[in-house]
């Protein structure tokens, strides 16, 4: 399935041409696999969006797909994130983090907690 939702449209996230609901999935899924149906819940979308947006983040290979038994007959498939997935949102956050007004007073707070040495 090809997503044909238009990234241009949603305007991208600061890296990697992420937009703002890929970030938030990937953040969702970051520390445990989880459903779609879990994912909407906590991003508040509907399944199907979330469907294109996570198709889209497996294209990109950000996602992964597993199947879990959940009983004999029924499989559940879960998602999370792959290392690629968790470099791009390191780097997001430390591109938020550089241009937010709070790393130039976390710098000033470093160098005058005595800890210059270990900002460097």
């Amino acid at each position: 399935m090809v997503s044909n939702y238009n990234d241009n449209y949603y305007g991208t996230t600061r890296s990697n041409n992420l937009n703002h609901w890929e970030y938030q999935i990937l953040n969702a899924i970051r520390r445990e696999s989880r459903t779609e149906n879990k994912i909407s819940k906590l991003v508040k979308l509907n399944d199907s969006i979330v469907s294109e947006i996570v198709t889209s983040l497996i294209e990109k290979g950000f996602v992964i797909s597993i199947r879990k038994r959940r009983m004999f007959f029924f499989h559940a498939k879960y998602f999370s994130t792959t290392l690629d997935g968790l470099m791009a949102l390191e780097v997001i956050k430390e591109n938020h983090d550089r241009t937010s007004n709070n790393a130039f007073w976390k710098h000033i707070v470093a160098m005058i907690g005595g800890g210059y040495r270990d900002y460097q």
